[in-house]
């Protein structure tokens, strides 16, 4: 099936052509999706007439907002956070497997503190209870699983980040001493970075900790340029600017 070969060819696991392996998923997509099937023909671009994958045509990120465009049964609905104020995009995701394979082939080499597994983790990013159609809350939750320890957290809830829980946290950490891991989106950063500055409290998180921010302020806080809020991240919780992992995603691209 198209699937196992595209999960065998992301885990490395199977050689392969990659322009020829997205040029069959694009033939995939076509004979099950009508509207991106129509789409396609009026721009005169089908299996038959595209022999490069750049050539592939792309949804516009607004017809997820009015059209279910999926090329399967579904498996898990995500919605878009509606950062952008125009609606919120609906995903009708048919292969969560597959999304799973890719948190576990990009993730640990490029976000995981050492030694890279059962890490302290703390995230501000709401469970999948909190948000159970969140693409970012589903890979969080599978992030925290797969290599989080025991001594891992949520400090987040439904009117925000929790100061209580994200202090408590923090004193730990910094007393036992292993890098940890933070996941937060910029607001929720913002927000606890506030929180500590009215207390006046400084941490200091062990040398080697990682922070995964994922953009996204949402008009619901003050935005700081990555300048400030890399200044007050050191200032606060003494993490420097090369100990953060900058993540950009969007619903529409699972």
């Amino acid at each position: 099936m198209l699937v196992d070969r595209i999960e065998a060819f992301v885990r490395d696991e199977a050689s392969g052509d990659f322009s020829e392996l997205v040029l069959e998923a694009f033939s995939f997509q076509l004979e099950r999706i009508e509207p991106y099937r129509a789409m396609c023909e009026r721009l005169g671009r089908t299996p038959e007439s595209v022999s490069d994958w750049r050539e592939i045509p792309l949804v516009p990120t607004r017809a997820f907002q009015t059209m279910e465009l999926s090329a399967g049964d579904t498996g898990e609905v995500f919605r878009s956070s509606g950062t952008t104020g125009s609606g919120r995009s609906t995903h009708h995701h048919p292969f969560p497997d597959l999304y799973r394979t890719t948190i576990d082939t990009a993730f640990p080499a490029h976000c995981l503190p050492p030694p890279g597994r059962d890490v302290p983790m703390l995230s501000l990013i709401p469970d999948r209870e909190q948000l159970p159609d969140s693409s970012l809350s589903f890979m969080v939750d599978h992030v925290v699983r797969s290599w989080g320890s025991a001594a891992s957290a949520w400090a987040v809830g439904p009117s925000g980040v929790d100061g209580r829980a994200l202090r408590s946290w923090l004193g730990a950490r910094q007393r036992e001493g292993r890098p940890v891991l933070v996941l937060a989106t910029a607001f929720a950063l913002v927000e606890a970075l506030e929180s500590l500055e009215r207390l006046g409290l400084r941490f200091r998180l062990p040398p080697g900790s990682l922070l995964f921010e994922t953009g996204g302020y949402k008009g619901r806080s003050r935005e700081l340029t990555p300048d400030e809020l890399e200044q007050r991240l050191a200032e606060a919780l003494g993490l420097p600017p090369e100990s953060i992992v900058r993540e950009y995603g969007m619903t529409e691209l699972t």
